[in-house]
């Protein structure tokens, strides 16, 4: 992973071809001493594990997807989960037939690029266990 361009609170990174981008993320997270931001991404991925969230078993489905594919579309957050930082990132992928497939992204390799655009927040983003949910939820602070 390479920091492109770094603005105030703004950084464009690069990763590069057989790089792995949730860990790239975390790391860079940690050198960076985030504790939120959120991001957009494009690129290319040669696989991918995404998932969904079945509520009534409280846990994640989670599928590989070892294809090349574009990747359309990635949102998500970076917040603090107890003191490591939690990756919640979505996405959308393209198929060679113009499909498309998507959900909650566990892992992702590059394929050609990836490109993310994350921009650092000022404030500090904490998650909590939901016992109801088995989630961990964003935690609001404001009193």
């Amino acid at each position: 992973m390479k920091i492109i361009i770094q603005e105030q609170n703004n950084f464009l990174l690069r990763f590069d071809r057989r790089e792995e981008v949730m860990g790239g993320i975390v790391d860079f997270t940690k050198k960076q001493n985030l504790s939120g931001a959120t991001f957009t991404g494009l690129g290319a991925c040669s696989s991918v594990q995404l998932s969904y969230y079945d509520l009534e078993k409280k846990e994640y489905i989670k599928k590989d997807f070892n294809e090349d594919l574009e990747i359309i579309n990635l949102t998500g957050n970076i917040s603090l989960l107890g003191e490591e930082p939690a990756v919640h990132m979505h996405g959308t992928f393209g198929r060679t037939d113009y499909s498309t497939i998507g959900g909650h992204v566990f892992r992702m390799v590059v394929f050609g690029t990836c490109e993310i655009h994350l921009q650092k927040l000022d404030k500090k983003i904490e998650r909590e266990k939901d016992e109801e949910t088995g989630l961990n939820l964003l935690a609001s602070k404001i009193a």
